[in-house]
């Protein structure tokens, strides 16, 4: 029990450290431009304010799940015994919804004081928010559609178009959160204005002034996946080239991934070419251990049908296309970035 707390307390560190190298770069700037000139843009001071609140009470709300997550699991479970892998669960959940309130909270500061990095973050995040919507909203109308007809079954009068309004109510909330928000998140930091409006209020050059939001959402995407692979830290299990690892070498080596992709993700802002051929060498590994795995499995076997494998998949397939076009990105050292400035 106690290596386990161990384990936690390092993923706990790593994830903090991360956040706090992030919140260093994005504060730092290597040069700064005094001009006091009116500005005959729009000024965005006010809508940037209010999509800093919207940030605000998502980190709010995910810090009430971290303080719920627990507390469920007590009141819900009076006296009962609960299993070492339940509890690791609730643990990472907690540490889960307390990193995503300090990611939310720290852009909402950043949007609300008009901070130049905020408008990359951001973006990346919606494009990364936006596309996990597209793919998974259509997997979640089957499941919705069966749940109504089992609900509906006894009642003999119910009609296709009644199903079809059914399914439609309950999609919308779920396509508000996985189409819209997103949607609305890339068209309003996106705008030439809200640059404009940045930049004003912030002549320091920051980090983001530097780095390609091309590039920005490929480190944003790294670390998305270190956060996702916290829960799996509960129950590990790595599949690796047809063979599965579970217990304390599993964790050790899901551990060990986190700590790399924070790397490459610092890296890959930093423009170092280094980050781009270890992004792409690991993007290619996860190919050949996913084809590995499904050419492995037999017809009929669990493995063969594993919807995560088949996701994973045609993903990991276009990541590396998409790492492959900002290859261009790397081809000037920061250096020489700065002289060209």
């Amino acid at each position: 029990m106690a290596a386990w707390m161990g384990t936690l307390v390092y993923d706990f560190i790593l994830i903090s450290w991360g956040f706090a190298m992030g919140m260093v770069r994005m504060n730092s700037g290597l040069a700064t431009v005094d001009i006091d000139i009116p500005c005959p843009h729009k000024d965005r001071s006010i809508p940037l304010v209010f999509f800093g609140s919207g940030l605000l009470l998502l980190g709010a709300f995910c810090g009430c799940l971290a303080i719920a997550t627990p507390v469920g699991m007590v009141l819900g479970l009076p006296g009962a015994q609960t299993s070492f892998v339940e509890v690791s669960q609730v643990v990472m959940a907690f540490i889960l919804y307390v990193a995503l309130m300090v990611v939310f909270s720290v852009l909402g500061i950043g949007s609300i004081r008009a901070r130049r990095w905020v408008r990359s973050i951001m973006m990346s995040i919606g494009w990364i928010w936006l596309l996990v919507g597209i793919l998974t909203l259509p997997a979640l109308v089957p499941g919705i559609y069966q749940m109504l007809v089992e609900r509906s079954s006894p009642i003999p009068d119910t009609s296709v178009t009644g199903l079809l309004i059914l399914i439609a109510i309950f999609v919308a909330p779920f396509a508000s959160i996985l189409i819209v928000v997103p949607a609305l998140f890339i068209w309003f930091y996106s705008r030439p204005t809200v640059k404009k409006t940045c930049e004003d209020r912030n002549p320091l050059t920051s980090w983001s002034d530097r780095c390609p939001t091309r590039v920005v959402a490929l480190a944003v995407g790294l670390v998305v996946v270190v956060l996702a692979l916290l829960p799996q830290l509960a129950d590990p299990v790595v599949p690796a080239f047809g063979l599965m690892m579970t217990g304390w070498l599993a964790l050790v080596v899901i551990l060990f991934v986190q700590a790399i992709l924070l790397i490459l993700a610092f890296w890959l802002i930093q423009l170092k070419p280094a980050g781009w051929w270890c992004t792409m060498a690991v993007l290619i590994l996860v190919v050949m251990d996913i084809l590995v795995m499904l050419l492995a499995g037999e017809p009929g076997s669990k493995l063969a049908y594993d919807w995560r494998l088949w996701f994973l998949a045609p993903v990991s397939v276009l990541l590396i296309l998409y790492t492959a076009v900002i290859r261009k990105s790397f081809g000037v050292s920061m250096n020489k970035m700065l002289q060209v400035e």
